[in-house]
């Protein structure tokens, strides 16, 4: 039988490891400081925040190299330029 962890749980676990499977690492503590500074009214509530940060990681984990990361990400949330993603690389 398989257990399904909670969403909390098991997205926390993969972020750890994205940190220690990849060799570049973004921060994503300081770009959702930053973000929810400059994006303040759709990153107010909690829903749209945890998305964001799990889209990250989600994209994180599967890219090899920081130019990977960035073509994805940008892609994915056009919102942000990749200037601005790069300063948190």
């Amino acid at each position: 039988m398989h257990h399904k962890l909670p969403i909390k749980s098991s997205f926390y676990w993969v972020k750890e490891n994205v940190e220690m499977k990849n060799e570049w690492h973004f921060n994503s503590n300081a770009f959702m400081h930053w973000v929810k500074e400059e994006f303040p009214d759709p990153l107010s509530y909690h829903f749209t925040y945890d998305m964001l940060e799990a889209i990250i990681v989600w994209v994180a984990n599967r890219c090899e190299t920081a130019e990977e990361f960035l073509v994805s990400i940008t892609n994915i949330v056009p919102e942000v330029t990749r200037e601005e993603w790069e300063r948190f690389l």
